[in-house]
Order: C-alpha cells, then structure tokens, then sequence
C-alpha cells in the first residue's frame, strides 16, 4: 500500500469516526422534561365544611320583610343544597358586621323576619368584609351572604384583601346575584351618606362564595333546582374558563425544513416537530375547540397574545436546563367562531443542532381582554340616587368585578390554551 492510499484511507476512517461521534451525541440529547404544576384542583369529595357569614348591618335589615321573599328562601335552600351535594356536610353560622359573631341556625333564621337581628351593638354600624375573608381556605366553602354594597374605598380594601388571601393561595371567588322584596334604608352613597329610605320588590344581594372552583360549581349545581338561583346571574373568578378543550397544532404546508415526528413525551397539548439544521423559520395552524364554562368572564380574542418559555437541549450532560421567556414565536390572524379558535404560531430559531422544548401560552391580556357578563352591568350603578331606578342599583358592583378579575390575573394569569411544541434540530 502506498503513502497516498494509506493517507486517504486514515481520512475516511476519520470522517466515518466522526460522524459515528456526532450522530451518537445526538442520540444521547435527553428528550424535553418539564414539571407540571404540583398544585392540582380538588376534587369535590363527599365530605364538606361549609362556614355561612351573614351581612348583619342595617341596610340589610330592609331584606327582612317575610318567609316568603326570595332572600329567606335562599337562607332556607342553603343547608338543603349542601346535604344534597355531599353526603357529609359540617356546617357552622355567622352574623358579621364590625365583628364576627358564632350564632346557631335558629339564630340564622330570625335574619328572614326579625330587624332586631341587624341591631346588635357591636355588629350592626359597618360591614368589615375583610375580617371574614381571613377565614376562607381551600379545604372548605366560605359563604358571604351580603348587599355588597361598597365605596371606592370599600372595594379597594376588599379587592385587595381577596388578592393576597384568597388568589396567592388558590381560593377561587364567586358571586350569585340575586333580587328579593326590601323596605328599609340603604348607607354609604355619594349623595345621601347619612341614607335613603328604599321600597321596592327587586333589590340586589348577593352570596360571595370562597373555596376551590370545583367544590363552588358542585354547590351551584344543587341550587340551581330553584328558580331564584339563575345561571345568567353567576361570575365565577377562575381560571377555569373551559369546561372542556382540544388542541390541535400542524405545520403549514410552506414550512419546507419541518416534519411532525411521533410524539416524545407525556405532556398533554405536546406535539413533536424535528427540523433540518439548515432550517430557521416555520409555521404552525393552531387550533382549539372549546366548551366555555359561561360562569366565568368571556375572553376577547383580539387581545391574546403569545406567552413563551424555552428549554435549549444541546449538552448530554445538562438534561432538564431552566427554562428563559422567549421570542422566538409570533403568533398571527387570531380567529374565533363560536366554540373555535384559530391562529398562525410563527417559528424563528436560529439555533445550532439540538432539542429545543417550547412552554406556550395563548394569554389574553390580563387588564382589558375579558369581559364581565352582562348581568353585572345591569345590577351596578356608579351613583345610587333616590327615587330613581338607580337606587334599587349595586353601588361599585361593576367596579369590584373587574377589579377582582385584574387582581386575581396579577397572581395566577388565565389560558385560553398551554401547549408544548418540541422541536428536534438535526
């Protein structure tokens, strides 16, 4: 063998070694691993605590005109409800006001007759809401039967109280409107501070429930069966805003360096694309088909915009790396109808020969892209005044909700859709 041939030959064996090299270092890439929430809804279970808090100062006295008003057959209907979605129920009374105060259900009960009720020293001159917010938990139901009516400064304590209380911890809030024959005096309006006498058969009170969404849902199920109780006059304060949904994500037929592979991991929403080494841009047809859980605020789909988080794979040896916010997709001509949403995901990655793992949220903007049912701008007025429709209105109600839902955004941002999209680069 001569000097040439051997050379040529040591050449081969050299590329052949490392190709070997490189096409095994590729093969030892770990796939994409991401933690899935620790955190999981609980669901509604057999037993149940249940603590009731009843508004007891004076402008809720005006509810208190007979057995028959819808206002006492609520009272009455809760503890049916309640043994009739769980098997076991422990159930505790309150009357609250300027404290709270343990009563028992005959107690309860004189709320629905009785204006000595809303009179008790101590009790009966302010409605501090907050204190009775401290007491909610994820492991039980908090139920706050009140007017709900608040100034601008009530609804600012309120609103924040729920924000650190309730949201940093996962305690959902949601609010049951309803209307019952009231007589009496309503307070704490811009133009009558000192009061206004009110008759009328429709005013508006209110059951703020607390707890986890599922165990709220449950209980709204078993009320239901009564006529007061109506599916249009329900917000539910969650990011549960689909009943149900389906992902689907599929490469434009333009997207020439991209090819769906068999799916890698147990994610669900996870879908599987490899791209040749050379490729940089693809795009991908989203779509979601959803039943919308219509307790909760619609989203407006001209405000969503993409969310993403990636997990670059290209070192065997660093097999879970942190994940970094990128930018590396656009999302394009967003589109609903009905139940179905669509839009274009535009790809951009420049990166070199690896796995790269993307967290992608659909995120309708936090502040302004959800809307409140319209029920809730029927029972507000931003200024009650007496002797005209608006003094049978909820002061702030409008306000309290939106704010609510920006506050419970600020914590725990609400998903049209999560998904993954796996990209393996060779």
């Amino acid at each position: 063998m001569n000097k040439k041939t051997l050379i040529n030959q040591i050449r081969i064996l050299a590329i052949f070694t490392i190709g070997i090299i490189l096409i095994g270092c590729s093969k030892k890439l770990p796939n994409p691993k991401w933690a899935e929430e620790n955190l999981k809804q609980e669901s509604p279970q057999n037993n149940i605590s249940i603590d009731v808090f009843l508004d007891a100062t004076t402008s809720m006295g005006g509810f208190a005109v007979g057995n028959e008003t819808v206002f006492s057959q609520f009272i009455d209907q809760l503890d049916a409800s309640a043994f009739t979605a769980w098997k076991n129920v422990d159930i505790k009374y309150y009357k609250f006001g300027e404290k709270i105060k343990n009563i028992d259900r005959s107690n309860l009960l004189k709320a629905k007759t009785d204006q000595f009720f809303y009179k008790e020293k101590g009790i009966f001159k302010r409605t501090y809401i907050d204190s009775v917010i401290n007491r909610t938990d994820m492991k039980q139901l908090s139920i706050v039967i009140t007017d709900l009516f608040q100034d601008e400064g009530d609804v600012n304590i309120m609103v924040e109280k729920i924000k650190t209380q309730c949201f940093n911890k996962h305690v959902m809030v949601s609010i049951l409107g309803m209307k019952s024959k009231f007589y009496g005096l309503v307070f704490d309006t811009p133009k009558a501070p000192k009061g206004y006498k009110l008759k009328t058969d429709e005013r508006p009170f209110y059951a703020m429930v607390f707890g986890n969404p599922s165990s709220i849902e449950k209980l709204y199920e078993a009320l239901k069966v009564k006529d007061f109780v109506k599916e249009n006059q329900i917000i539910l304060v969650s990011d549960q805003i689909f009943k149900s949904s389906k992902v689907s994500i599929v490469k434009t037929r333009s997207s020439k360096f991209i090819n769906k592979v068999a799916q890698r991991t147990r994610l669900n929403n996870s879908f599987d694309f490899s791209m040749k080494e050379e490729g940089k841009d693809a795009k991908f047809d989203f779509e979601i088909i959803f039943e919308r859980n219509t307790r909760c605020a619609d989203f407006k789909e001209s405000t969503i915009a993409v969310v993403v988080y990636k997990k670059s794979i290209t070192d065997p040896l660093k097999a879970n790396p942190d994940s970094i916010i990128t930018n590396d997709f656009k999302i394009e001509e967003i589109k609903r109808q009905g139940n179905k949403l669509t839009a274009t995901l535009v790809l951009h990655n420049e990166d070199p020969i690896g796995n790269y793992s993307y967290l992608v949220y659909l995120q309708p903007n936090q502040i302004n892209g959800f809307i409140s049912p319209s029920w809730i701008h029927e029972f507000s007025t931003d200024n009650p005044l007496p002797n005209t429709p608006s003094a049978s209105q909820t002061y702030n109600l409008e306000n309290l909700i939106s704010r609510l839902l920006v506050a419970k955004n600020s914590v725990l941002p609400t998903n049209v859709s999560k998904c993954y999209i796996n990209i393996y680069k060779r």
